[in-house]
């Protein structure tokens, strides 16, 4: 059971190493690589224009562009697992408020299968359809046009089940001094999860832009958990070897 315990502690102090770091190359491919707004670019270089049609789309998938992409959609394929295992170590560290932790990491985990398995569909079958020529319906399957199917089942991937899964967890922090500033990032990027949400299936695309502040702003809960969670490991370890 203590083994357990502590395991538990150090992935999530582990994890959210992990998230901060790729919350930091996720915001600079993102600003890289795409414009939601005007399809000018962000930062100068490498903008996902607004969608045409496939063809358009398949001819901008040319290097470097395509790389970056491909760096960003891998990268995003590690958030999810990573977060995951996040919230998998806070669900075994919960002793009292089960049915939260329960939620969450259904949410969670519905959230990651949906999110890893749009990208694996782009990786697969969209690009061997656009090397090959392939292109009749391809539309929708495309991840960036925002009309398709695809890119809804993708944003339920992290804004509804994920924004359910981070309120869900974000109930369960103690009310201590920095896992209460985790407990309202966690409980407030949700909500704004949730919102994006309705404004995506409204048409509304600049919902993206809102979500993708949220994140950055979200990432400093990560910060927090692996400062606080260091501690509890140091404390915790300590506590072991007095009883021993």
């Amino acid at each position: 059971m203590k083994g357990r315990k502590l395991l538990a502690i150090r992935l999530v102090k582990w994890t959210s190493v992990g998230e901060l770091i790729y919350t930091a190359i996720y915001m600079v491919l993102f600003a890289l690589t795409i414009n939601l707004l005007s399809g000018e670019p962000f930062m100068g270089v490498f903008p996902i224009e607004e969608w045409v049609d496939v063809h358009s789309f398949a001819q901008s998938m040319t290097q470097p562009y395509k790389d970056l992409l491909t760096a960003m959609q891998i990268a995003t394929c590690f958030y999810a697992v990573l977060l995951m295992i996040l919230f998998l170590a806070l669900y075994l560290l919960e002793e009292t408020r089960k049915g939260y932790a329960v939620w969450g990491l259904t949410s969670g985990g519905i959230s990651t299968v949906l999110i890893v398995g749009t990208y694996m569909l782009q990786f697969t079958y969209v690009r061997s359809a656009i090397a090959s020529g392939n292109l009749d319906g391809l539309d929708r399957f495309i991840l960036y046009n925002f009309h398709s199917s695809v890119a809804l089942v993708n944003m339920m991937g992290y804004m509804l089940f994920g924004g359910l899964a981070s309120i869900f967890f974000g109930l369960l922090f103690e009310k201590s001094r920095w896992l209460s500033i985790v407990k309202g990032l966690y409980i407030g990027y949700g909500v704004v999860c949730l919102l994006c949400m309705v404004l995506f299936i409204s048409g509304n695309f600049n919902a993206l832009i809102i979500w993708f502040g949220a994140m950055a702003i979200y990432g400093w809960s990560y910060i927090l958990l692996a400062f606080t969670y260091h501690k509890k490991e140091r404390s915790y370890m300590k506590n072991v070897e007095i009883e021993v």
